[in-house]
C-alpha cells in the first residue's frame, strides 16, 4: 500500500518521475500502497534527504512498520512537498493514501473527486519553530532577536506553497517585524531545506516544523500558536486507490491511539476532536 507522504503503485505503471520520488527532497506529505507484489516496492523507510539525513521520514517509517507488523499489510512510502505531490495525485498517480501537511490540498482534491468519501479526516497539527543551529554566533534567544543588525538570513519556506512558510510570515506580521525582517528572508521550496539552509550555515536561523527539529542542538524556540492560523494536517483515502478498504484500514490506524503515539513523540499535538468526514 502506498503512502504519501508519497507511494507509488505498480512499477510498470508509474512515470519516470514517479520512480524517482520514494525519498523526494523535502517532505510535508505521506502517501501509502499496498503493491501487488511485495518484492517490487520499498518498505516504508527512512530514505536520505539532500543532506543524508533519515531524520524528516522516521515518524512515517515508524508508524508504517508499526501498522505493518500488526496487519500484516506491506507498506511503500514516498516523500515531498504537498503541492507536488497534490499535483501528482491529478495526474493519477497511483497512491492510496495522501497524508498531507494542510488541510487545503486535501480539501481541493476532494472537491474534484479524487477521495473516497467519507475518509478525510485531520490526523495531527504542527506547531511552527525558530530553529538556531550551534553554529550562530549571533545570539538569538527569542524572535524578536532576528531585527538585530548582525543577523543576516532567516530561512523560510515559501509561503504561497508551504503551510509552514506562510505561518512563518503570519507569526512575523503579528510581531510587527516583517518589515525589518523581510530583506533577511531567505525563500526554501519546503521546511526540510529551510532547514538545512541553518544547518549548512547559509542562515542564522529558521522558521520550520518543530517536529523537524525538537531533538536538533542549538535553540529551538516554540512559535506562539496565537501567532498564525492552526497547521492542520488531514488525510484521506485517493479514489485511484486499489485497495481502498487497507487505506481505509491505515487511516483508521493513523488516527488511532498507536498512531498518535508515535505522532506526540514526534513534537505533534492534535486539535479538538472535530469532525471532517471521516466514517
Amino acid at each position: 500500500m502506498y503512502i504519501i507522504a508519497a507511494t507509488q503503485g505498480d512499477s510498470s505503471a508509474l512515470t519516470p518521475t514517479w520512480r524517482d520520488l520514494p525519498y523526494a527532497i523535502g517532505f510535508a506529505v505521506a502517501a501509502l500502497r499496498v503493491p501487488e507484489s511485495q518484492s517490487s516496492y520499498r518498505t516504508c523507510q527512512a530514505g536520505p534527504n539532500r543532506g543524508g539525513s533519515r531524520k524528516p521520514f522516521r515518524r512515517y517509517w515508524e508508524i508504517g512498520r508499526r501498522f505493518e507488523s500488526e496487519t500484516g499489510t506491506h507498506i511503500v512510502c514516498s516523500f515531498g512537498s504537498t503541492g507536488n505531490l497534490t499535483r501528482q495525485i491529478e495526474q493519477a498517480a497511483p497512491f492510496d493514501v495522501f497524508a498531507a501537511a494542510d488541510t487545503e490540498h486535501i480539501e481541493a482534491l476532494d472537491k474534484k473527486g479524487l477521495l473516497v468519501p467519507g475518509t478525510r479526516a485531520i490526523y495531527a497539527r504542527g506547531r511552527l519553530a525558530l530553529w538556531v543551529p550551534p553554529s550562530t554566533r549571533v545570539q538569538i534567544s527569542r524572535i524578536e532577536d532576528l531585527t538585530n543588525s548582525k543577523v543576516r538570513f532567516v530561512a523560510i519556506a515559501r509561503p504561497e506553497s508551504a503551510p509552514y512558510g506562510r505561518a512563518s510570515v503570519e507569526a512575523l506580521q503579528a510581531l510587527k517585524l516583517w518589515s525589518v525582517v523581510q530583506p533577511k528572508v531567505v525563500y526554501a521550496e519546503n521546511i526540510t531545506m529551510a532547514r538545512q539552509y541553518a544547518q549548512s550555515g547559509n542562515a542564522d536561523a529558521s522558521f520550520t516544523a518543530y517536529s523537524l527539529v525538537f531533538r536538533e542542538q542549538g535553540k529551538v524556540i516554540l512559535v506562539d500558536e496565537q501567532l498564525y492560523r492552526p497547521i492542520d494536517q488531514a488525510t484521506a483515502v485517493l479514489k485511484n486507490s486499489q485497495k481502498q478498504e487497507s487505506g481505509r484500514q491505515f487511516v483508521r490506524f493513523l488516527l488511532g491511539t498507536k498512531g498518535r503515539e508515535i505522532l506526540q513523540r514526534y513534537g505533534y499535538v492534535f486539535p479538538e476532536p472535530k469532525h471532517t468526514d471521516q466514517r
